[in-house]
């Protein structure tokens, strides 16, 4: 059911707590630096800024060793890209927007650094906290920075006139013609799981209550316990997805959906204005993610990625 947002897609990994030419990987016994791991156009990623988002996302994982397969290696190369990419195509659309820090605004990442240092308490410890998260001190200044330009664009193309200003009128209007609120049982995927989930499916129609089998089967804990369901509309949520439920009348219940993430049985519920009108400025929210994740989607499409030599043979053995 996920769909990949492109909203500040740095700060989610900054909230994670060394010198360069340190020596990160090693091929066939031997250390090895390459001058860069990826070109992004005419941007050149090091291995150092790599490494900080491979192994954050390897430890964000949450597999052990023994879990840990070619599909998740694949699949965690492939995410570490596509943050890699967000990043660069936000700086990208920065640029087209004629939005740049300033001297004031230098200052403010000096101070957030300068925190940074003193909560930690001191240098040395600053420096131990980076290394324990893969950062070395350039890193952490190129997120800081990273993240104050991306609220100074945030401001500029939301706030007042800006080009994608929002009005909670606008945003209420959308909500009212398109969101959709749903509740659903999800399973992951793994043997026999689709058979389980028919066979609840089946248990549903036959009259048990929906919300029970949610709570007490369900795999997804975002879900269970939740009386409200989500909210979205169409282009928040992968396409099959959207397509089932938006087919479904209200109280409704879909047959066995076969997405993404898991096998998912969903109920539409009518939209509650008493939520909507305590949540308004999430949906504010939600909407701004949504035109910043097509407005930088677009641009990370057409953006061309290259590959070291090496590129390969970094993997989570070789690189530490």
């Amino acid at each position: 059911m996920k769909k990949t947002v492109v909203f500040l897609a740095v700060a989610i990994l900054i909230l994670l707590c060394g010198c360069s030419g340190n020596s990160y990987l090693t091929i066939d016994g031997k250390s090895v630096e390459p001058e860069w791991v990826l070109k992004i156009d005419d941007f050149e990623i090091g291995l150092e800024e790599y490494r900080y988002y491979f192994l954050n996302l390897k430890r964000g994982a949450g597999l052990s060793d023994e879990e840990w397969t070619d599909e998740a290696e694949e699949q965690l190369r492939s995410d570490a890209v596509e943050y890699i990419l967000v990043n660069y195509a936000v700086e990208k659309y920065t640029a087209q927007m004629g939005v740049a820090l300033d001297d004031s605004d230098m200052e403010k990442v000096e101070k957030e650094i300068a925190k940074m240092i003193k909560d930690c308490g001191g240098k040395k410890k600053y420096r131990e906290t980076l290394a324990s998260n893969y950062m070395t001190e350039d890193i952490y200044r190129m997120l800081v920075t990273s993240s104050f330009l991306q609220k100074k664009l945030n401001d500029v193309i939301f706030n007042g006139d800006g080009v994608h200003a929002l009005s909670e009128e606008s945003v209420r209007e959308k909500i009212d013609n398109e969101y959709i609120r749903v509740r659903y049982l999800m399973l992951k995927h793994g043997d026999g799981k689709q058979e389980q989930a028919e066979s609840l499916l089946a248990r549903i129609r036959a009259g048990e209550d929906f919300v029970n089998l949610v709570n007490s089967e369900g795999e997804e804990s975002t879900m269970n316990g939740n009386p409200d369901g989500i909210y979205f509309r169409e282009g928040m949520v992968e396409e099959g997805f959207y397509d089932v439920v938006s087919a479904l009348e209200i109280n409704a219940i879909s047959d066995v959906y076969n997405g993404v993430d898991g096998y998912y049985i969903i109920k539409r519920l009518p939209l509650e204005q008493a939520y909507i009108d305590e949540n308004i400025e999430n949906f504010i929210d939600l909407e701004k993610q949504n035109i910043f994740s097509v407005e930088v989607g677009a641009i990370a499409d057409a953006m061309k990625i290259e590959y070291c030599d090496v590129y390969e043979q970094i993997t989570t053995k070789t690189l530490k």
